[in-house]
């Protein structure tokens, strides 16, 4: 199965999906796929004074929101915990914010809630939109709280028409297969549904570090203004 029909299958089946930027660190200059695929939710990573990161970050046109990724705790395999970053953090941590809207929020479609979460983040400059930010930091408080207007469409663009424009006019050859691009210290992008019982404890964890840093950076940034 290629990305396009993976990724078609899931915003058919009203899914978000959640993807990291790729970072600096590892020689990504700038995003690429799966991070380039129309209406997917890609995360870039700020640093503890909520600056774009040098190295766990990257930028691109496609990034939707930014989120902590520097000097993260997480859990390891073996029971350990470290501290590490990465924008394969960051993702986790939108992918929980993700959850609590759709726990506090189940009528809303995925692109209900991708919209929500882009339209109450907190913008970053005097652009709407940044290849660094996207549309700005998360904020879960007003993720959760805010009045948002519905929307029809996933604000992030259409994977079937993105396909239908572009896909059918290639051939099979030179369709670019792309490549994940690998984190500092993890993986795989982030893909999310709905709210889980068993995993909500794990992503409330993320959100809730992730959370703090960001409230500790807007704090900071506002003291230095």
């Amino acid at each position: 199965m290629s990305w396009d029909e993976a990724f078609l299958y899931a915003f058919e089946n009203d899914v978000v999906v959640v993807a990291a930027a790729g970072n600096r660190a590892d020689g990504t200059e700038q995003v690429g796929a799966p991070a380039t695929i129309p209406g997917v939710l890609v995360v870039a990573g700020v640093d503890r004074d909520a600056v774009a990161s040098t190295a766990a970050s990257t930028a691109g046109l496609s990034i939707s929101v930014a989120a902590p990724a520097t000097d993260l705790v997480s859990a390891f395999p073996g029971g350990d915990y470290k501290i590490w970053s990465g924008s394969s953090g960051a993702a986790p941590i939108v992918s929980g914010l993700v959850a609590l809207v759709r726990a506090k929020y189940p009528e809303l479609d995925a692109n209900n809630v991708i919209n929500r979460i882009i339209e109450t983040a907190t913008q970053v400059g005097d652009d709407n939109y940044s290849p660094d930010y996207g549309f700005g930091l998360i904020d879960p408080q007003k993720a959760l709280s805010a009045k948002v207007a519905l929307v029809k469409e996933n604000p992030l663009g259409s994977l079937s028409q993105w396909i239908e424009l572009y896909r059918k006019s290639q051939a099979p050859e030179d369709v670019p297969s792309g490549t994940i691009n690998t984190p500092i210290d993890s993986v795989e992008p982030v893909v999310t549904s709905g709210p889980d019982s068993g995993n909500l404890i794990l992503v409330l964890g993320y959100l809730a570090v992730g959370a703090v840093l960001l409230s500790s950076m807007l704090r900071g940034s506002r003291r230095r203004e």
